[in-house]
């Protein structure tokens, strides 16, 4: 084949022997560059391995013991204020280093002692937010397994990623700490189809891994769409099936939630309330040059500053909010949109303007301020 003989034992390529060719010996390699960062490494490696590990530094004398913990206390209460103010999880680094600078005895000791470990990397980071979130979770299910009685409360949304997430939360009595009611959310699940059989399939796989007893559950609250509410094939009849104790209660919030919408149907000026709320948010929330001048004005009449609240469509409570802010700075607004109007005659604020200076539309802001103060008093309390 080829030319050769297909009979012949003899190698097809007949040349020099791999290994002997002279750019095949180490000698080559051994004068590179990519050779000297390699052993430069494994000296480093070595060096790093010689070094105690994190248990023994641990378990040093009393004293490098306390300030080790102290250290680490202080590290763990910087991750965890990281993660509330949802910040980035890099940032820990940045927070040591200006508790460093302001003198923290804690992290000044121990990094006296030990500059080159910080326990800052992404690898030690990840494994302190996972440690805080599994304390955090055992507290949580604790208080829910030594619950007699619970209440689920599940709906699913589809996500900015076109993702379909399915919330479940957990209304119990909290026996561990002071014997009251209390809410807590337990966790996302990702579903890929919306059938009442294949939520009611998570739902029981989400309480398995949780070890929470299903048959616990007294109460279930869902929205009212056919797929949950069905009483044949609908998510609250499956769960019947399986915890035939259970009562379904169509969520109250949810529809409070939809008469905002409805009610437009019927009454166009809620319409034009709902589109002003919004324009005004975006005016100033899109623009950072724009909100500067708004907190000017503020400041110019010593009042103190006050952030807009975004109108959602279907919520009552961001309703509410958004009315009263308006209305407790309406002719501040109206000032900040004077002044942006002097500076530039944009198409975008003269609308806003127009919209915020109708009578109707302030007639019906200031309606939806009385209306909609007990209607929130009353969802919160759902």
């Amino acid at each position: 084949m080829c030319g050769g003989d297909p009979l012949s034992t003899s190698p097809f390529i007949v040349g020099t022997v791999l290994g002997h060719h002279p750019n095949r010996k180490l000698s080559k390699y051994e004068s590179s560059n990519l050779h000297a960062e390699s052993v430069a490494k494994c000296v480093k490696m070595k060096a790093t391995e010689a070094q105690s590990t994190v248990l023994q530094q641990l378990l040093r004398s009393p004293e490098c013991k306390e300030m080790d913990r102290e250290y680490m206390s202080t590290l763990i209460t910087s991750a965890f204020f990281v993660i509330r103010k949802q910040w980035a999880i890099d940032s820990i680094g940045d927070i040591l280093q200006f508790l460093h600078n302001q003198k923290c005895p804690s992290v000044l000791n121990f990094m006296a002692n030990q500059p080159s470990v910080t326990y800052t990397s992404s690898t030690s980071v990840r494994d302190i937010v996972l440690s805080i979130n599994s304390c955090l979770e055992k507290s949580l299910l604790e208080t829910i397994r030594n619950s007699p009685y619970i209440y689920l409360l599940a709906d699913e949304s589809t996500d900015e990623a076109n993702r379909t997430q399915f919330a479940v939360l957990i209304r119990c009595l909290d026996t561990v700490t002071d014997n009251t009611i209390k809410d807590h959310f337990l966790g996302m699940v990702n579903v890929k189809k919306t059938d009442a059989a294949t939520l009611m399939s998570e739902i029981e796989r989400f309480l398995i891994s949780k070890e929470i007893d299903i048959s616990k559950i007294l109460f279930v609250g869902f929205d009212g769409c056919n797929t949950m509410s069905g009483e044949n094939t609908g998510l609250q009849r499956r769960f019947r099936h399986v915890v035939p104790h259970s009562l379904y209660i169509n969520c109250r919030s949810h529809r409070l939630a939809l008469c905002v919408k409805h009610l437009m149907k019927y009454f166009p000026v809620l319409e034009d309330v709902d589109l002003a709320l919004l324009a005004i948010y975006k005016l100033f929330d899109n623009s950072p040059q724009k909100f500067a001048v708004f907190k000017d004005v503020q400041a110019s009449y010593a009042e103190k500053e006050l952030v807009l609240r975004r109108a959602a469509a279907t919520r009552w409570l961001s309703h509410g909010d958004a009315c009263k802010r308006v209305i407790q700075r309406y002719v501040l607004i109206v000032d900040t949109l004077d002044e942006l109007l002097s500076r530039k005659k944009e198409p975008e604020i003269v609308g806003v303007r127009d919209s915020i200076t109708n009578k109707n539309t302030v007639a019906a802001i200031l309606v939806l301020c009385d209306v909609l103060q007990p209607v929130s008093i009353f969802c919160k309390d759902l």
